[in-house]
């Protein structure tokens, strides 16, 4: 391996220009008298030192994935500022591209070097560098205790957009599945389906004396995380179906509605390992997905009663059914009924809050919190979706009566509740709340019912 490029930045030499062209996989060792954010540009070259656009360029601190930059044409700059949490000792940028031309192939040269990017201008910000979000590991499950656990190997990592409808599900899915390395399914529907079935097919098996869970030793809490995994072996299959055929629909011609807004890959060699799913009504068991999905992380949105409520009442093709104030407002309150107890029960480690108005006021800080909670590189072209609208609705006015006002005044407090954290228990429901384990265990016995 070639010796990492150095440079020592400080007040004074800062003022030189520091410039490199670096490989496809390359290291510079950055040497600053103090912690803070370090900026400089990186730019593409001529478009003959590459095989294809769009391409990937990935930035590391350390051995952590910090930003992934993309590039879809020559000659393209992106300016990057990260934090550097070391002073007075050596930190490593890491550059690692998804393609570098050689140019000894293209008669520029006899270096064999595969050139990828032009890095220059740098400088550094001193200031404090804010800590790392903490890697979350799951709380330890009792079949941890066995000798051999029969729990899967690898670790599944889906992220579930949960929240009421009308509330930013469906921009926020979309725009969380442009990151290269999280895909975005189309609503599912069958989790919910799956996760009864699979309490209820386990239940029904665990009756008889020397049952299956007894003879092989198998817990409840393994039949559905092997449940999951085996949902993710789906989704990462139809997930790779999916982006080869619209790949190629579009170098065919024959997709006409495709939108750059809407890439399902940043790239042609795209290596998405996570899917989101922004189905709503998993909101009612995102509990129980959590049980399915150890490792999932879940994302609420949240939205101001009386925006969503308009938009629920505008929204006429919502599940085919037009939803009167009282419905859309009793729709509101139980959705998020079940979105906050989930983010009370699994922790604010698992279950990020992300309210609407911040879509509208300062999307890409509100993009910064979603990489860093699911500790993935900072992708900024994420935010394309964002200037979109998903599901629009008509801007057709909606008229309170007096007792509707009131019953805003009350949902407007639960908002206020939820956006300050708290406790569940404390909060002013209209709707007597019922814990998703009653709810879970009254449905899946239902289920059972039919079995028997």
């Amino acid at each position: 391996m070639k010796k990492p490029i150095t440079f020592d930045l400080n007040q004074d030499n800062l003022k030189q220009q520091h410039t490199a062209w670096v490989g496809k996989h390359a290291i510079i060792s950055i040497k600053t008298p103090e912690a803070g954010t370090l900026s400089f540009t990186v730019q593409s070259g001529d478009a003959r030192l590459y095989d294809y656009f769009p391409w990937l360029l990935y930035i590391y601190i350390g051995h952590a994935a910090a930003v992934v930059v993309e590039f879809i044409e020559e000659n393209q700059s992106h300016s990057i500022s990260v934090d550097i949490p070391l002073g007075e000792e050596y930190s490593s940028l890491t550059f690692i591209a998804e393609q570098g031309g050689i140019p000894s192939e293209v008669g520029l040269s006899d270096d064999v070097r595969e050139i990828s990017s032009h890095i220059y201008g740098f400088s550094i910000t001193p200031g404090t560098v804010a800590d790392q979000t903490p890697v979350f590991h799951p709380a330890p499950r009792r079949h941890n205790l066995k000798l051999h656990s029969s729990a899967p190997d690898s670790e599944v990592k889906p992220v579930f957009v949960i929240g009421g409808y009308r509330q930013g599900t469906s921009i926020t899915t979309w725009a969380i599945g442009q990151h290269p390395n999280i895909f975005a399914l189309e609503e599912t529907n069958w989790l919910a389906g799956l996760y009864y079935g699979a309490r209820a097919a386990y239940d029904h098996a665990a009756t008889p004396r020397r049952s299956a869970p007894q003879i092989y030793d198998l817990e409840n809490s393994e039949f559905l995380e092997w449940q999951g995994a085996a949902i993710d072996r789906l989704h990462q299959q139809i997930m790779r179906d999916r982006i080869d055929k619209v790949q190629l629909r579009r170098l065919t011609g024959v997709s006409e509605d495709y939108s750059p807004a809407f890439k399902i890959a940043a790239s042609r060699y795209n290596p998405k390992r996570r899917w989101v799913d922004g189905t709503p009504e998993n909101t009612t068991i995102a509990i129980g997905l959590s049980e399915m999905f150890p490792s999932a992380q879940f994302i609420y949105c949240l939205r101001k009663p009386l925006d969503a409520i308009k938009s629920i009442i505008n929204f006429e093709k919502l599940s085919g059914y037009i939803y009167s104030f009282e419905d859309a407002a009793k729709s509101w309150e139980q959705m998020n009924q079940y979105a906050y107890e989930a983010r009370c029960v699994l922790g604010q480690q698992r279950v990020l809050l992300s309210p609407f108005s911040d879509l509208e006021r300062d999307k890409r800080s509100l993009a910064r919190k979603w990489w860093k909670f699911l500790r993935e590189p900072h992708f900024e072209w994420s935010l394309d979706p964002l200037g979109t609208k998903i599901n629009s609705s008509s801007e057709k006015k909606v008229v309170l009566s007096s007792d509707q006002a009131k019953k805003l005044k009350i949902l407007e407090k639960i908002y206020d509740q939820i956006s300050s954290g708290t406790r569940f228990e404390d909060v002013e429901w209209t709707i007597r709340p019922d814990p998703f384990a009653d709810r879970s265990q009254n449905i899946a016995m239902n289920v059972r019912r039919q079995m028997s």
